[in-house]
């Protein structure tokens, strides 16, 4: 039933079962010590301002090019709410959770928070590089709610978010991190990136539903994706060096995104011309076989303005 997970997820889980909370355990003192080390940097980061020394960052290589040529150009963005901040917070949480199990695990984990650079175009700050049995990949730690899943009243599982994991794997239940960690092995010559999902939250009765009992744990998911140096070439950098081209012209330039399901990038429709009262689902959605990418963009206000007539 499981098609996509890695076991490294069963042995995150094992190793919490058997050390998690135990004072006087030498693996919790270590896992513990790797935890504070780990949250002491990342409180600097966040400290710190956030610069990409005027690349384009990884992390937003699913879409929207027009976004990235707009904040580019230093267009204003509408404010986060505090509970999105809190958000985005408790994913680091979960982030540095997920590395230091790692390494108090017995995991090699190396270079967390080096650059990761495609020259001239892209750079990201890499999650680390792990060894799996002597082969060194990307790590890629993400984190991501249980949302909506549950049991219906039938006995039947909704399985949304985390428990759809191990379902569709990465590129079918969050396909945005996918062109993430095609950008990462592009530019570091690596070939395999090893995603760890960390679950923000945990619905108990999921305990029962046999594809998570298969994946191993509740609260962590893997899986080892490939390189695939044709997307990169023919999909990844045409679609940025556009976008780069945009920025060095003065241009919004037009609004690409990845759709995961044909692993091509589409442009959007442009806002307030295909519906000029609803921006909002429809077209989009369409478009990207999954979700409106302007929904919730901090951009939009700019991104409209700057096409009116």
């Amino acid at each position: 039933m499981n098609r996509h997970g890695h076991p490294l997820a069963a042995d995150l889980e094992k190793f919490w079962r058997e050390h998690g909370s135990r004072h006087d355990d030498p693996a919790w003192q270590l896992y513990l010590k790797e935890f504070g080390g780990l949250l002491s940097a990342k409180l600097t980061e966040m400290g710190e301002e956030h610069s990409n020394g005027g690349l384009f960052g990884m992390s937003k290589a699913a879409g929207c090019t027009r976004a990235a040529t707009l904040k580019a150009a230093g267009a204003e963005e509408e404010a986060f709410s505090g509970s999105t901040l809190v958000t985005f917070s408790l994913g680091h949480l979960c982030e540095i959770l997920g590395i230091a199990t790692l390494r108090a695990a017995g995991y090699e984990v190396t270079g967390v928070q080096q650059p990761v650079t495609i020259p001239g175009l892209m750079q990201s700050a890499s999650d680390g590089i792990i060894s799996i049995d002597g082969e060194q990949m990307i790590l890629s730690v993400k984190s991501v709610g249980y949302k909506l899943s549950g049991r219906n009243k039938d006995g039947s599982f909704k399985r949304y978010g985390f428990a759809q994991l191990p379902f569709d794997g990465i590129l079918g239940a969050q396909a945005t991190w996918w062109p993430q960690a095609q950008a990462e092995m592009h530019g570091s010559g690596l070939t395999k990136t090893m995603f760890l999902v960390v679950a923000k939250d945990m619905i108990k009765v999921m305990e029962q539903d046999e594809a998570m009992k298969e994946n191993g744990s509740l609260s962590f998911y893997a899986e080892v994706v490939e390189y695939d140096r044709a997307w990169c070439e023919e999909e990844l950098m045409k679609v940025w060096q556009q976008a780069k081209a945009s920025v060095e012209a003065n241009r919004l330039g037009l609004p690409w995104v990845f759709n995961g399901k044909t692993k091509k990038y589409v442009q959007l429709p442009e806002p307030g011309v295909v519906d000029p009262k609803n921006i909002w689902g429809g077209a989009n959605q369409t478009a990207t076989g999954s979700f409106n990418f302007c929904g919730g963009c901090s951009l939009v206000d700019a991104c409209r303005e700057g096409i009116r007539p």
